[in-house]
């Protein structure tokens, strides 16, 4: 689907003499570089596969169905705990809660279900979901989010 939108909106800025599917990428300025920062997501991947491993392991024996459903306890040594914060380590293994807890070995993470509701909107299971009176099916972040855009489209 992404491959006809993409040449759809190529044609419609530069016209049907070209196709965005021929055309080279341009090549990023060596300023861009950032080793530093490519270590750093380098070991957030390694850490997310002692997540995601559990997470099919817990799929399979039917502890749970789709990740949003898993609440995860991460072990992290001290070198790194401060890599991301616990809600970045849920948008990483796209799960519903991470606890980390300081171990040294760092062995694989502990998977069980998450606790709560299923929310309408973002589909993660949190005891706060059902809390909001105006909005009963959500989380209390989605239910912000709907209120603002009910300011932005009213105002």
């Amino acid at each position: 689907m992404l491959c006809f939108t993409a040449e759809e909106a190529w044609c419609a800025r530069f016209g049907d003499e070209a196709s965005v599917h021929l055309e080279l990428f341009s090549t990023p300025p060596d300023a861009w570089r950032d080793d530093v920062l490519a270590a750093k997501w380098e070991t957030i991947r390694a850490i997310r596969r002692r997540i995601t491993v559990p997470l099919e392991e817990a799929r399979k024996a039917n502890v749970i169905g789709s990740s949003l459903q898993a609440a995860v306890e991460l072990p992290l040594s001290a070198e790194h705990a401060n890599l991301l914060d616990e809600a970045e380590w849920c948008e990483i293994a796209i799960v519903s809660s991470v606890r980390t807890v300081s171990d040294t070995a760092e062995p694989l993470a502990k998977v069980t279900p998450a606790p709560g509701d299923k929310c309408a909107r973002c589909w993660k299971v949190l005891l706060e979901v059902g809390t909001h009176a105006t909005h009963p099916t959500l989380c209390l972040r989605c239910a912000d989010a709907v209120e603002s855009g009910l300011v932005c489209r009213t105002a």
